[in-house]
């Protein structure tokens, strides 16, 4: 999903990933590099969460 708050000129996206290795590979890739990489862009972060079961059972989340 793709984020945006244009009042402050952030934006973002919300990924999902099988397991932990497949975010280091994402992280470790050239998608990743470029928009890190890209001058355009400033203050580049990225975050890793887990998933909360219980409430994303409740709420028929993707798992």
């Amino acid at each position: 999903m793709w984020l945006s708050d244009p009042s402050s000129n952030t934006y973002g996206g919300v990924y999902t990933f099988e397991d932990k290795a497949a975010v280091e590979a994402y992280k470790a890739g050239e998608v990743y590099a470029a928009v890190a990489g890209n001058p355009n862009f400033i203050n580049v972060t990225a975050k890793d969460f887990g998933i909360l079961e219980g409430p994303t059972r409740v709420t028929r989340g993707s798992r």
